[in-house]
């Protein structure tokens, strides 16, 4: 990571071949001294593209050819089964993955290092880009999972109007914060929501890559892929 980067500095991840954009940190310039002193700066670097089928097809191919294969795609949920490609890639291999479960999700972020987006990566994109730049890097009618930073039992598939509406909230943002209202419905780490529902990469600075090995309910990955 770019130790002196500044937001709106764009760092190309090499590994997850990813580019990604850091985020403002520091409040809006219109806040009122009240809101300043309540804000919490989250300053994470956002994977400008959400996750394709050739990219979640290379942790696939390598992380099964790296784990013990009955602990990856051995472990049966009601209505799904883990690491399924046949569910998981698109057809096309530049489409995005639609059809993962918050833990498959977990698991290719971790993987590589990094975590799930937060809601007010969100917030803080729509001040880096404004709305249009926002709607030029969020796939055309989907949703994406957000959460699992600090709650990895809890998750959200969000559109692209709730973040806007999250935007005039967010100096009401705590580390431990309530579910927010316009998140309608959470989802555990076997849960596939209606439809589907893209994502894309995140990090924080503070934490830099995380280090390996992946360790989730019923899942260890080896984590060599930054060797």
């Amino acid at each position: 990571l770019m130790p002196q980067a500044k937001a709106g500095d764009i760092w190309l991840d090499v590994v997850e071949l990813a580019l990604m954009a850091l985020l403002p940190g520091d409040p809006p310039e219109d806040f009122a001294a009240d809101a300043r002193h309540r804000w919490v700066p989250y300053r994470d670097w956002l994977s400008l593209r959400c996750v394709g089928g050739w990219q979640y097809a290379g942790f696939l191919a390598t992380a099964l050819n790296e784990s013990r294969r009955g602990a990856v795609v051995g472990d049966e949920r009601p209505g799904i089964r883990l690491f399924d490609s046949s569910r998981l890639l698109p057809d096309r291999e530049n489409s995005p993955v639609l059809n993962a479960t918050p833990i498959e999700v977990l698991a290719y972020l971790r993987w590589f290092g990094k975590r799930y987006v937060a809601r007010w990566d969100w917030v803080d994109a729509l001040r880096l880009f404004g709305s249009q730049g926002v709607r030029q890097i969020w796939t055309p009618g989907a949703r994406e999972w957000v959460g699992g930073v600090r709650d990895l039992d809890l998750f959200a598939a969000i559109e692209l109007s709730e973040i806007e509406e999250d935007e005039r909230d967010a100096f009401d943002a705590e580390e431990d914060s309530p579910p927010h209202p316009n998140e309608r419905r959470f989802f555990e780490l076997y849960d596939v929501p209606p439809g589907g529902a893209v994502f894309r990469s995140s990090v924080d600075p503070r934490d830099g890559i995380l280090p390996g090995p992946v360790r989730l309910p019923g899942i260890e990955i080896p984590s060599t892929v930054r060797r």
